[in-house]
C-alpha cells in the first residue's frame, strides 16, 4: 500500500515539475532520501509521506495506507 501512496505522489511531483531539489527544499528530506523512496529502496515513514503529500498540495487519507 506505501508503494501506491509513493507512485501517487511521484506521479504528482512530475505533474508539477517539481525537482528532487525543489521537493528537497520543501520538505526538509535530503535528495538522497527522496531518491531512495521513489526508487523504493527505502519505506518512508508516515511523517515522511506526510510531509510529502502536502508539499505537493495532496490530502492524505490514514485508512490508505493501512
Amino acid at each position: 500500500m506505501v508503494t501506491k501512496i509513493i507512485d501517487e505522489i511521484n506521479n504528482e511531483r512530475k505533474k508539477q515539475n517539481i525537482t528532487f531539489i525543489e521537493l528537497s527544499s520543501k520538505t526538509g528530506i535530503s535528495r538522497k532520501h527522496l531518491s531512495f523512496i521513489f526508487n523504493k529502496k527505502t519505506n518512508p515513514t508516515i511523517d515522511i509521506i506526510s510531509k510529502l503529500a502536502n508539499a505537493l498540495g495532496m490530502s492524505l487519507d490514514v485508512k490508505e495506507i493501512r
